[in-house]
């Protein structure tokens, strides 16, 4: 004869167990905090993919024609080296609409890649000091 309590023993002993466990304050800010650090790790994510296709879309477009502007002074062989604002001021013709800050965000992102490198320049009229561009290859 099969005893009908073999497969229900110990479940409403079990059931009760659970529920009361997760009804506990402990367990429901454990659970809180697991998923506001997993929402915390998936928000921090799309802002590295936002960084990411940002940098990649300024140094598909406004990289390559700052290094362009650079190697052009070294092509025509200038007394004056690469100045930045001489720089900055052909790039805002070549790009008329560019944002305020996209060519020294374009500027920073290519002396972190080692493109292009920045030298301040020696003392000049009244103690004014410049910048020059050089082109590093890459």
């Amino acid at each position: 004869m099969t005893n009908p309590n073999a497969f229900t023993f110990g479940t409403q002993e079990r059931s009760d167990n659970y529920w009361a466990r997760v009804t506990t304050p402990e367990y429901q800010s454990e659970k809180r905090a697991k998923q506001d650090a997993l929402e915390a790790e998936q928000r921090r994510m799309v802002e590295q993919y936002k960084e990411q296709q940002r940098r990649e879309a300024i140094l598909s477009q406004s990289g390559p024609a700052i290094v362009e502007i650079v190697k052009g002074f070294d092509a025509y062989e200038r007394p004056t080296p690469a100045k930045t604002s001489e720089v900055e001021r052909q790039f805002q013709e070549v790009f008329p609409g560019a944002a305020p800050g996209e060519f020294r965000n374009a500027l920073e992102e290519l002396k972190g890649m080692g493109v292009i490198h920045e030298v301040t320049s020696s003392i000049g009229f009244m103690g004014a000091r410049d910048t020059n561009l050089h082109y590093m290859g890459g």
